[in-house]
């Protein structure tokens, strides 16, 4: 006799639970993959967000830095002007001293019966326009303009009679001379060592 056992029943209901199982599991992975996906994708979209707020704290750090700079550029502009102004009004007050000597040694030399119509300073350049009542009297103003140490001899540059009377006219100029010039010794500021 031959006994015959049906197996199928068994086979198709482990199947049946193996398919379930493998179902569950793939459920599970799907699950457990989505929400590690999740986290991930909340992660970087968190560090992401982070690097556009540092990103926009940059770029507002960098506007107010350019902002300082030409601030900075605005005060180094003003500073030179200032450090040139500075400078100009010390070679004035240097100077000035210089111009009160000059015009003390012209008002010293001045002879008698000439009047100085105008005197007049451009740079180092003196200017003069007088009259004198003889031609002696020209020549004796300007021998005692040539004595001046700190001025150079004068340039006649003109003489003339005025017609209504017998005054001369005459204008000459002359230059002052710098301390180089006259083979003194100056210091570092270009001022003449006694």
């Amino acid at each position: 006799m031959r006994i015959t056992i049906n197996l199928l029943p068994w086979r198709d209901a482990r199947r049946d639970k193996q398919t379930r199982g493998f179902y569950a599991l793939l459920i599970l992975a799907l699950g457990l993959g989505a929400a590690l996906g999740g986290t991930i994708a909340v992660y970087y979209s968190a560090q992401l967000e982070g690097q556009l707020q540092r990103n926009t704290l940059i770029r507002q750090q960098l506007v107010k830095l350019d902002a300082d700079i030409s601030r900075v550029s605005d005060f180094k502009a003003d500073a030179s002007a200032l450090g040139e102004r500075l400078a100009s009004y010390q070679a004035l007050q240097l100077g000035r001293g210089d111009l009160v000597a000059v015009f003390n040694g012209i008002s010293e030399r001045m002879v008698e019966g000439v009047v100085f119509q105008r005197l007049s300073r451009t740079g180092s350049l003196i200017s003069v326009v007088a009259n004198a009542e003889t031609e002696g009297q020209v020549s004796e103003q300007l021998r005692q303009m040539s004595s001046m140490q700190s001025m150079e001899a004068p340039r006649l540059s003109e003489v003339g009679r005025d017609r209504e009377s017998a005054h001369r006219h005459f204008r000459f100029e002359m230059r002052q001379l710098d301390a180089k010039d006259m083979n003194m010794e100056v210091d570092h500021e270009g001022k003449p060592i006694p």
